[in-house]
């Protein structure tokens, strides 16, 4: 078993271009112990004292945010000059997943599960974007990358959003300022344009994703990147109704006026969107989280009382296959604002680092990749940048996801 700080450290759940993150576990006094993941500054980006300082300004958000719907961070600390973050284990799947598996099976979520998912998501972003610090001074803080990746549905029927905070340090941050930060297909007009974004960026991403769990296809299905980021500019997509016709109007409703290009023209905040979800499911009949539960109990494969166990000090981290056919997935992000699912990954797990703090290469990852390009872990997506027709010659940032027309990124 390895241990970093005060962690054991597991299987490498994923490696982004910031960051690594592991399955770990605490162990204190009398046999009490936490299985949580573990996100940990790779050692490059160690070197760079502007990175140190947006990692550390995440944690500072999102360690002050404490609600149900959001994935909880328990600790910061420093080991070996490795900066890292201990946060919630997440036991479900992301939406991304979940929509695949529809797919694979020729339907879709059911509407009022979509509904659900959008009104505590909608939750616990109103939350968010309202905190305080311990002075009582707003947080004014925002997601910015809203996006079936980073949205968990768990087994029991609750809705996670995890990597609250880095995507929106970054576009605040002077080395990014001009630039469109966050997930292509899941911009709001603003931030394809690189211009200020706010708490109205969420709602509109939100309203994107729902119009996503309901269609069944997302609003933008671009493979041309320019293209993409134009029409998400001019927020011009297909209207679900045209999409979706069978769908209640008053679900259209709620995605149109979530998803009106000006940001006056939408819901003035997401804990409005959340009663207007609510009028709706009503009508459609008491929806819970029970409910939910019910709904993934279809998913679940290998039903679990407890997390999947670490590695004993016997086994080897490298070959003990601590969550492949499990169904878990855990919320773990990059600084690169990618949450990753490990719902049904395979293979060998990867080692913890040692004590010298130096992590192996993540395998199977093309070499020879340039500068400003970075292959996030389990994924098919690059960070890429490049020259934006939108931004006035500014240089913009996204991460342009590859996948077949009519598949939910």
């Amino acid at each position: 078993m390895k241990m970093f700080g005060k962690y054991e450290l597991g299987r490498r759940l994923g490696k982004g271009g910031f960051s690594e993150v592991f399955l770990a576990r605490y162990n204190a006094i009398d046999g009490f112990e936490k299985i949580l993941v573990v996100k940990i500054m790779l050692p490059t980006i160690a070197a760079s004292p502007e990175f140190i300082d947006l990692f550390i300004a995440e944690a500072k958000v999102t360690a002050l945010l404490s609600h149900g719907n959001l994935v909880q961070v328990f600790d910061f600390g420093k080991v070996r000059d490795r900066y890292f973050m201990a946060m919630e284990y997440i036991k479900g799947m992301t939406l991304s997943d979940i929509v695949t598996r529809h797919e694979q099976r020729g339907d879709k979520m059911p509407g009022e599960i979509a509904l659900y998912v959008a009104g505590e998501m909608a939750r616990g972003l109103a939350y968010a974007h309202t905190a305080v610090d311990g002075r009582g001074r707003p947080l004014k803080a925002a997601h910015r990358d809203i996006n079936p990746r980073n949205v968990f549905l768990q087994w029991d029927g609750s809705v996670k959003i995890a990597d609250f905070g880095m995507v929106g340090i970054l576009s605040v941050a002077d080395a990014f300022k001009g630039k469109a930060v966050g997930t292509m297909g899941y911009m709001s007009p603003e931030q394809a344009m690189g211009d200020p974004t706010d708490h109205l960026t969420d709602v509109y991403a939100t309203g994107l994703l729902l119009y996503a769990l309901v269609t069944g296809r997302p609003a933008f299905a671009i493979s041309d990147e320019e293209g993409c980021m134009m029409a998400q500019a001019r927020a011009d997509f297909k209207s679900s109704r045209k999409v979706a016709p069978g769908v209640p109007e008053e679900v259209h409703g709620i995605i149109e006026r979530a998803t009106k290009r000006s940001k006056g023209d939408r819901y003035h905040g997401a804990d409005e969107m959340a009663e207007a979800i609510s009028a709706v499911l009503y009508n459609m009949g008491r929806i819970t989280t029970r409910t939910a539960a019910e709904y993934m109990k279809q998913f679940k494969e290998a039903p679990r009382a407890a997390p999947p166990p670490l590695p004993t000090d016997e086994e080897s981290p490298v070959s003990a296959d601590i969550l492949a056919g499990s169904g878990e997935a855990a919320a773990v992000s990059g600084a690169s604002g990618e949450a990753v699912s490990v719902s049904g990954v395979s293979g060998e797990a990867e080692p913890a680092p040692g004590a010298s703090g130096e992590v192996p290469a993540t395998p199977g990852a093309p070499a020879g990749k340039g500068a400003g390009e970075t292959l996030a872990p389990n994924t098919d997506t690059r960070i890429v940048q490049g020259r934006s027709p939108l931004t006035r010659g500014r240089r913009w940032s996204s991460r342009c996801h590859t996948h077949r027309p009519g598949s939910i990124p």
